[in-house]
C-alpha cells in the first residue's frame, strides 16, 4: 500500500512538472499587455498587404512565383533569400524555393514564416536554417491567410460545405499553438452563408477583430450588404458580435489606429469608384 501511494505521488509530480514546462501562450506574462509588441504582434504592414509581403527594419520580404525574395532598401540590393553561399539558387535545393501553393510571409520573433498548403515553414532572416514548423488544418478554399500573434498561429479561409442540403460558403478562423504539432486545433469562428462573403482579420493587443461582409445577392447585382464585426478576446478565449448593420458598401481594407477601427469602403456597384472611410469605436 505504501509503495502504491509513493508511486502515485511520483506520477502526480511528473505530470505537474511537465504541465508547468508547457505553459500556454495565453498565460505568458510577456503577452499580458495591450501595448504593441514588435517581436510578437502581427505587423500593420503584413495585415494591410494581406500577407503578400513583410518588413524587418529596412529589409522587405516577398514571394514571387516560387521564390522568396528580399529587398534591402538601405543598400538598394535584392536577391533570392537563401543564406547558403555554396548554393546556385537555380533549383529546388535552394532555401529560397517554395511550392506553388505557398501563401503568406510573416516575421515573428526574428524568424521568417510562410505556408505551403497546410504546412508552416520558417527560416532565419538571412534564409539559413530553413525547417518545417508544423502541419496545420485544411487550407483549401478562397483567400487563405495565416497570422502568428503572441504565441499562436491563426488561419482563415473561405470554404464551401453542405448546409441544410445545399452548398454554402463558410468563413472559418482557426487557432493553433505555434510549434506544437500535437496541439488540438481550436475553431474561434465559423459561419455559413448563401452568397460569397468577404472577410478581414485584424489584431490589436489581445483582441482579434473579424469583419464579415455578406452581400444580399450575387456580387455585381447585390445592392445591400450585411456587415458583422466580431471581437475575440485572446485572454478570455471568447468571441462576441460587437456590431451588425446593413450597408450599401463593402470593406476594401481595415486599419486599427489607437484601438479604433477604420474601414475603407467601396460601393457594391463594381462600376462605381465612390468610396469612404468609416470609423468604429467602442
Amino acid at each position: 500500500m505504501l509503495y502504491r501511494s509513493f508511486a502515485f505521488i511520483c506520477l502526480c509530480v511528473a505530470f505537474l512538472c511537465s504541465s508547468c514546462g508547457q505553459r500556454a501562450p495565453v498565460h505568458d506574462s510577456r503577452f499580458q499587455t495591450e501595448d504593441y509588441l514588435i517581436d510578437y504582434d502581427v505587423s500593420p504592414e503584413y495585415v494591410n498587404a494581406e500577407g503578400t509581403f513583410c518588413r524587418y527594419e529596412s529589409t522587405y520580404y516577398d514571394i514571387i512565383g516560387q521564390w522568396i525574395l528580399y529587398y534591402d532598401a538601405a543598400g538598394g540590393q535584392w536577391d533570392k533569400l537563401c543564406g547558403r553561399a555554396e548554393c546556385s539558387h537555380e533549383d529546388k535545393s535552394c532555401n529560397a524555393f517554395v511550392d506553388p501553393l505557398t501563401f503568406g510571409i510573416q516575421i515573428y520573433d526574428h524568424k521568417l514564416y510562410w505556408m505551403s498548403g497546410s504546412v508552416l515553414y520558417c527560416a532565419d532572416l538571412d534564409g539559413s536554417h530553413r525547417e518545417q514548423v508544423q502541419q496545420l488544418g485544411n487550407m483549401d478554399g478562397l483567400n487563405p491567410r495565416f497570422y502568428i500573434h503572441r504565441g499562436y498561429v491563426y488561419t482563415s479561409r473561405i470554404g464551401t460545405e453542405m448546409s441544410d442540403g445545399a452548398n454554402a460558403y463558410t468563413v472559418e478562423v482557426m487557432r493553433y499553438e505555434l510549434g506544437q504539432e500535437e496541439t488540438t486545433e481550436k475553431c474561434i469562428y465559423k459561419e455559413y452563408f448563401e452568397y460569397l462573403p468577404m472577410y478581414f482579420c485584424r489584431f490589436d493587443g489581445n483582441q482579434i477583430y473579424i469583419l464579415v461582409d455578406v452581400p444580399q445577392g450575387m456580387y455585381g447585382k447585390a445592392e445591400k450588404c450585411m456587415r458583422n464585426l466580431y471581437a475575440y478576446d485572446v485572454s478570455e478565449q471568447q468571441i462576441e458580435q460587437i456590431w451588425s448593420t446593413e450597408e450599401s458598401w463593402s470593406a476594401n481594407n481595415i486599419q486599427i489606429r489607437d484601438h479604433e477601427i477604420y474601414f475603407l469602403d467601396l460601393r457594391l456597384d463594381f462600376l462605381s469608384t465612390e468610396g469612404g472611410i468609416v470609423r468604429y469605436s467602442q
